[in-house]
């Protein structure tokens, strides 16, 4: 598809916005060094835009726009919003490229982010890899890790409750005298 790969990185902000109050799991920061790592990848836009527009294409010489095949199996809800909603809270007004961004508009009246790319024949999409290098939908996915992350939390503050409460019985027997004391000898 290339040879010089460039991936852009949307800022906290535009995270939540699209994908709600749980994410981004990781900082802005964070999240670009960890795609800076990847040895596939020549450079990161930190703070990318929402979509893709003329100035982003024209500035960076963008030939091919590729987007990972959307899940039908995703789960949706609050932390799991489309990410066409990253341009929900964008200002309107009016701009050279009316005519493309009407064409990029969804049939539910959404802006879809590669609407311009596609429009000018740039896109592509791939299917998502899974954990083992195959096609599918069991990859990790930031979703996963949300999951994941509420599970270990979840497990963690069932113990502790257990701990607090066994350690308040404790502190109770003990000021009422009702447990036998280590004692020194």
């Amino acid at each position: 598809m290339g040879d010089f790969l460039l991936v852009g990185v949307h800022d906290d902000q535009a995270a939540r916005r699209g994908r709600g109050a749980a994410y981004p799991v990781l900082a802005l920061q964070e999240r670009a060094l960890g795609v800076m790592a990847c040895r596939h990848v020549d450079d990161v836009i930190v703070g990318a835009p929402g979509e893709v527009t003329r100035d982003l294409i024209a500035t960076f010489d963008v030939q091919t726009v590729v987007a990972e095949r959307e899940d039908e199996n995703r789960t949706t809800g609050d932390e799991f919003q489309d990410a066409s909603r990253l341009l929900d809270d964008a200002p309107a007004g009016p701009t050279r490229e009316t005519d493309d961004e009407t064409r990029s508009m969804s049939h539910a009246g959404s802006r879809d982010p590669n609407g311009l790319a596609k429009t000018l024949g740039l896109f592509r999409e791939v299917p998502r890899l899974s954990s083992h290098g195959a096609s599918g939908a069991d990859g990790l996915t930031s979703s996963e890790i949300v999951r994941r992350v509420a599970a270990a939390r979840a497990a963690y503050e069932a113990r502790n409750a257990r701990k607090n409460l066994s350690e308040a019985r404790y502190y109770e027997q003990k000021s009422n005298r009702t447990i036998e004391l280590a004692r020194e000898t």
